[in-house]
């Protein structure tokens, strides 16, 4: 594996098929970022494909989670995914949220990135989807990193001084990573005041520099991190 791979994630705030010029914007944002992967949530596969041909990423592995699978999470990579998964984890009647899955390989080793996007509303739901997403990735084989939004962080939280809620450090223990050591505000995107966005990382993998980039074309900004 390289000494590091930059690894990002942004909620784009559902961009469907017929915003391609939306598309063209946010992919020339994301390829800014020079990252290896990006995640993507609340996007049609279509589009997922449109922003990762205008970021310069030449693949896309794409898991519809809205239940007319139109929408999901996308994860945009450089190198074609050795093997890919992915399902709806539904807390809620009419919930769309879910995990996408690939293993990637980064020279002599292989990485799994698990892009998720977990429920708003309650954080008892969103422990029934972590329980859910656990059960279905089982324990990993090979490094993990796990990204999204996780809709994690209140702002009584935040203001406590605390780095992590109950809901990143339950991901955290079910998936077999680990949180960072810090991490900083992602919404909304024009004056952050909530960390709803994470990377997480196996013990084995240092997890660094993360940086919060904020950007008009979603109510989110992006986060970027130095995984390796």
């Amino acid at each position: 594996m390289p000494e590091s791979i930059r690894i990002a994630s942004l909620n784009v705030k559902r961009l469907g098929a017929r915003e391609r010029p939306r598309a063209a914007r946010i992919g020339a944002f994301v390829r800014e970022l020079q990252s290896d992967v990006v995640a993507l949530q609340e996007i049609g596969e279509e589009a997922a494909h449109d922003v990762a041909a205008h970021a310069g990423m030449a693949h896309v592995t794409f898991v519809g989670h809205a239940l007319s699978g139109r929408r999901g999470v996308a994860l945009l990579h450089r190198a074609p995914a050795i093997t890919s998964s992915g399902v709806r984890i539904a807390a809620r009647v009419g919930d769309d949220k879910g995990f996408t899955r690939a293993v990637l390989r980064f020279g002599d080793r292989e990485l799994e990135i698990v892009g998720m996007h977990l429920d708003w509303l309650s954080r008892r739901a969103r422990l029934v989807q972590i329980e859910r997403i656990a059960r279905a990735l089982g324990a990993p084989s090979i490094p993990r990193v796990a990204l999204g939004d996780l809709n994690a962080m209140t702002l009584r939280t935040w203001a406590r001084g605390e780095t992590a809620d109950e809901t990143v450090i339950a991901l955290a223990l079910a998936l077999g990573v680990r949180t960072p050591g810090k991490t900083s505000p992602t919404f909304p995107s024009h004056a952050p005041r909530w960390a709803l966005d994470w990377v997480l990382a196996s013990p084995e993998l240092g997890l660094s520099e993360i940086e919060v980039v904020p950007t008009a074309l979603s109510d989110h900004a992006a986060i970027v991190a130095e995984v390796g």
